[in-house]
């Protein structure tokens, strides 16, 4: 045994022989003592000895401790280690840190894991780096996240992936980030996802952008959502679709908007629909519209349903159709007005056709006016009805014409009049020809004239009449006469 009485300088000159002794009998010496012992000696320091040694007698080796056998470093107690310096952690080899168990791992200090080389990090097993705490995580700098390992990064849990700050997250590699599985990403928060480089975020797994939650996808950005291919968008679910922030979605391409599921354009709300633009709005494939709820219809901006082409609006369904507002159908361009189907005219409502332009109305084929129900052509007004070409006019049907008030058919411009159909002109009930103007009944021709029934003729006043030519008295019947 060596006698703790030896001049702390002699401990470093003591021969072979004695070195043995020291080795031995560590435990034993003071501090300072300790402080003195040669690399040569610490490296013969046993397992027993090490262990044996404080937390303030290891301090006291320095940088020294690189000198210990691993399995010497295996017996440091769990609770001296987080005492080390940074200096002498950084002088470890990869050797010792490898051998360090789990828990001797987690009881380094994050300064002290922020002394670690990348070289020493590596060093570290996958069981070891799958250990870290939270905050040990936190503590990792660029370096040594950069060169950490496949096999490292695939031993990271959930919770650790968490833990990364969103000012580490750039850190990561393609390849790094192509490793990462679903279940690890579960943790993932919005400022970390917002962390992720823009050229980064292409290298995630399919199984992993499948995975986003709405929530994961808000910290989503424009840069990051414009380096998605189409296929990695459509990869995404419709609920975390639906977690786009509005000027992410405005930034999507068309051929991005194109590849979006039915399922996830129909979870896109009405402030993400608003934010594409007209020109994208245009592209969306039929299905896509047809997908539309009708709350999401009603939510579109006027310009949007400008936008639309007839395809794209004759894929509305019915009560689609309906949901529009008025200013949604005022701006239709009266050639798609032209162009929409029997079923798409006859959804819309009464105040859905009074609300539109002298312009659509005129536009309106002979086939749509057909379509239209006696309900529709009653919400007509007559100026709407003035702007109907005297050739569509007459292929309003009959039972259409009989129904138009006093009002209505005081507006019909003599055009319009000399254009109705003898079946119009007997459809004309007594109310409704008491308001014909006297413009209107001397555009009738002898052929309409004859059409009335001795009942409507009965109805006409005196005015109404004055300016008959006596070729068409000359073609009235003797009931006619008779009638008034």
């Amino acid at each position: 045994m060596v006698s703790t009485s030896y001049p702390v300088p002699n401990l470093s000159v003591l021969g072979a022989a004695a070195s043995i002794a020291v080795a031995a009998n560590a435990s034993i010496m003071t501090t300072a003592q300790i402080a003195t012992l040669t690399t040569d000696q610490v490296a013969g320091l046993t397992t027993a000895a090490v262990a044996a040694l404080s937390g303030g007698e290891l301090v006291a080796l320095g940088t020294k401790v690189a000198a210990l056998s691993s399995t010497a470093v295996a017996a440091i107690a769990a609770s001296k280690l987080s005492q080390l310096s940074t200096t002498q952690i950084a002088a470890m080899s990869g050797g010792q840190l490898n051998n360090f168990t789990s828990a001797q791992v987690v009881a380094f200090t994050a300064s002290q894991i922020g002394a670690l080389s990348s070289d020493q990090v590596n060093a570290l097993t996958p069981s070891q780096i799958g250990a870290l705490s939270s905050t040990q995580i936190s503590a990792l700098n660029a370096n040594q996240i950069s060169n950490l390992p496949s096999a490292d990064i695939t031993s990271l849990t959930s919770t650790q992936i968490g833990s990364f700050q969103s000012s580490q997250i750039p850190a990561f590699g393609s390849s790094q980030l192509a490793l990462l599985t679903s279940s690890q990403a579960v943790s993932l928060k919005p400022v970390q996802i917002s962390a992720l480089a823009s050229n980064n975020i292409s290298n995630l797994s399919y199984s992993v952008l499948r995975s986003l939650t709405s929530t994961q996808v808000s910290g989503v950005t424009q840069a990051q959502i414009g380096a998605l291919s189409s296929a990695q968008v459509q990869a995404l679910s419709p609920s975390a679709v639906s977690g786009l922030s509005t000027s992410v979605v405005s930034g999507l391409s068309s051929a991005q908007l194109g590849s979006l599921t039915t399922s996830q354009i129909g979870g896109l709300s009405v402030g993400q629909l608003d934010a594409i633009s007209t020109a994208n709005v245009a592209t969306l494939g039929v299905a896509d519209i047809a997908a539309l709820s009708s709350a999401q219809v009603k939510g579109l901006t006027a310009s949007q349903v400008g936008s639309l082409t007839t395809g794209q609006l004759n894929t509305l369904t019915g009560s689609q159709v309906s949901a529009l507002l008025t200013a949604q159908l005022s701006a239709v361009s009266t050639t798609n007005v032209a162009a929409l189907g029997s079923t798409q005219i006859a959804a819309l409502t009464s105040s859905q056709i009074a609300g539109l332009t002298t312009s659509q109305v005129g536009s309106l084929t002979t086939g749509q006016l057909n379509a239209l129900s006696t309900t529709q052509v009653k919400s007509l007004s007559a100026g709407q009805l003035g702007a109907i070409s005297s050739a569509n006019f007459a292929s309003i049907p009959a039972a259409d014409i009989a129904a138009l008030s006093t009002a209505q058919v005081a507006g019909i411009t003599t055009a319009q009049m000399k254009s109705l159909t003898t079946s119009q002109i007997a459809a004309l009930t007594s109310s409704q020809v008491s308001g014909v103007t006297q413009a209107q009944m001397d555009t009738l021709s002898s052929t309409q004239v004859q059409a009335l029934s001795p009942s409507l003729i009965s109805g006409l006043s005196e005015s109404q009449i004055a300016n008959w030519t006596s070729t068409q008295f000359s073609l009235l019947s003797s009931a006619q006469i008779a009638a008034l």
